[in-house]
């Protein structure tokens, strides 16, 4: 339907720049057509604003950046005072915890590799993301059956691989759309 308006619209600007002139039917033919390729410029136009809204979230600016290094800091200290704490025995300081840190850590440090386009670092992040987060869970999955942690803990562990295998997915699939336009 779009293709037959486009020869339409090709054969009416022929026709009108060799000065021929149309009869009633094809006035209103060239009516219809015009409405048609008015509502086609419509739905490009609203295309166009969708796939800039989309590209916000593929372009960052510096001050972006910025935001997600200092994330990357936040998690390394969090994670340095975590395994500090569980390598002294003290309160704050389990394995799960450190795991837990472990994730937050390769996950902004993900974020800011994609940011910095270094696509390679960010899927290498994501993956460390994923088996931290599977490591989170299999801890809680023994402490469950160990009865020592309730199932709302359990089911939270594996809402967070779920999360970090989706995020690993989108980020992925964003490189791949970045790759194949040059951007």
């Amino acid at each position: 339907m779009k293709f037959r308006a486009v020869i339409l619209v090709v054969v009416l600007v022929f026709l009108c720049s060799m000065g021929t002139h149309l009869s009633s039917n094809e006035l209103t033919e060239n009516t219809d057509v015009t409405k048609e390729v008015q509502g086609l410029r419509a739905e490009v136009n609203k295309l166009r604003r969708q796939v800039d809204y989309l590209m916000i979230d593929l372009r960052f600016d510096e001050s972006d950046i910025d935001v997600l290094r200092q994330r990357v800091q936040y998690a390394e200290k969090s994670r340095a005072r975590v395994q500090a704490l569980f390598l002294a025995g003290g309160h704050g300081g389990s394995g799960e915890q450190v795991h837990r840190c472990n994730a937050e850590l390769r996950l902004a440090q993900a974020h800011l590799a994609f940011a910095e386009k270094d696509y390679d670092a960010a899927i290498k992040h994501l993956d460390a993301t994923v088996a931290a987060s599977k490591m989170v869970q299999q801890t809680l999955q023994n402490k469950f059956d160990s009865g020592t942690v309730t199932l709302e803990f359990l089911i939270d562990s594996q809402q967070s691989v779920a999360d970090a295998q989706l995020e690993k997915n989108r980020i992925r699939r964003k490189i791949q759309f970045l790759q194949t336009q040059n951007l």
